[in-house]
């Protein structure tokens, strides 16, 4: 028996060693369950509710609008970028405490550049200003079975990390931060493609303190003819991302982001898509808290090998709920990140910002302007290029259909 069998073998060994209940909501605020619950709005469409009474069915979709722009780019390079992404989303609650979920998205581009590679390419920064919006076309992004054993939650299927490791309350590309290095991983963790096949697991110790890990194929895609490749490679290959995470939540496990601190470890073996050169692994920090409407967040990690783009970083941020009106968010965060070398070939200092504000226009269409600021961009220093700092504008809109 290879060790991927003996992985899945184990890991269901341990979640049939509890007891039944469904009552988690563990994840990031984008994970799929999250996001069919928070897109919910009165009134509702009467076959929205007909499938989720009679068949167990939850659908939610949207579609997500985002254009970037900048005065300083580099020499013959766009200075602007824009793309759509349209999503549909599901839960079948087939079981009392089991469900099977899915994500399927068209990400398209307006631009010959789309936002994903605009800071990168164009701007010259060591990260990128929304990775989300790229030109990818069709792909599948979640399709899992979810299990619940009491304190225990299990998924097994093809998984999107960031929807479980090192989540906190900013972390959605779709309304928080945009900036890569601001979201899962602070810029220093490698992160396979979504959709990659494998089994995830996150238990509560006790009423506030929790495990999370996971072990997922690093090779893969998500284009919609090609992430199913990602079984064989997850049997066969055996080239893995790995993590796991513990941490302390004061919202229990109904969302385990909120009021958070957490340690996550993750290790992500030679040959991936990112790291065809060797092992690459770090360790991430994070803690927020809710005080009032503020809540703000300190992050911090280090790594070592090629499949980051920083090895070291530091983010402070505050997000602030309710503004001039319920529903709105203003988000602020900055950080100081050290260039990965192996990457860029130079390991100087970059600072990267971003400031939204998420407006809810009506409770179906949300508009969210965002500035970005960088300082000593990775990329521009390794083309040999000192802009020194440069500034992003970018305007997102969103539609919950």
């Amino acid at each position: 028996m290879n060790k991927s069998l003996i992985v899945l073998t184990i890991a269901g060994l341990f979640a049939t060693s509890v007891n039944a209940k469904d009552n988690q909501r563990v994840g990031s605020p984008d994970s799929t369950e999250h996001a069919i619950k928070d897109a919910k709005h009165e009134p509702r469409l009467s076959w929205k509710e007909s499938l989720e009474k009679n068949y167990g069915l939850s659908i939610a979709s949207d579609y997500n609008s985002y254009y970037v722009q900048s005065n300083d780019v580099m020499d013959g390079a766009d200075d602007n970028a824009a793309s759509g992404v349209f999503r549909i989303m599901g839960s079948w609650a087939a079981t009392e405490n089991g469900s099977l979920n899915f994500k399927i998205e068209h990400r398209h581009a307006y631009t010959d550049q789309a936002p994903k590679w605009f800071g990168l390419n164009d701007v010259g920064m060591g990260s990128m200003t929304g990775a989300n919006f790229s030109d990818q076309g069709a792909r599948v992004t979640n399709l899992y079975w979810r299990q619940n054993f009491g304190d225990t939650v299990l998924w097994v299927g093809f998984l999107d990390i960031t929807d479980y490791l090192d989540a906190y309350a900013q972390a959605s590309p779709w309304t928080d931060f945009t900036n890569l290095t601001l979201g899962t991983g602070n810029g220093t963790m490698g992160l396979p493609d979504d959709a990659a096949f494998g089994i995830a697991a996150g238990h509560m110790l006790t009423d506030n303190l929790y495990v999370l890990g996971g072990v997922v194929d690093a090779t893969g895609k998500s284009d919609l003819d090609e992430f199913t490749d990602n079984v064989d490679a997850f049997l066969s290959e055996n080239v893995y991302h790995k993590s796991i995470e513990f941490g302390y939540t004061g919202a229990g496990q109904g969302r385990i982001y909120l009021d958070n601190v957490h340690v996550s470890y993750w290790h992500q073996d030679e040959g991936s898509r990112h790291d065809p050169y060797g092992d690459s692994e770090g360790v991430n920090f994070s803690a927020s808290l809710m005080m009032g409407k503020w809540m703000p967040f300190f992050r911090a990690s280090v790594s070592d090998g090629y499949a980051p783009l920083l090895s070291e970083s530091v983010t402070v941020g505050t997000g602030y709920y309710g503004l001039f009106e319920e529903k709105d968010t203003l988000g602020f965060a900055y950080q100081w990140g050290k260039a990965n070398e192996e990457q860029f070939g130079h390991d100087d200092d970059q600072y990267i910002g971003q400031v939204y504000y998420k407006m809810p226009i009506t409770d179906y269409f949300q508009v969210i302007p965002d500035i970005q600021y960088v300082d000593g961009g990775a990329m521009n220093k390794a083309m040999g290029n000192d802009k020194g700092s440069q500034v992003v504008f970018g305007l997102r809109a969103r539609i919950i259909l």
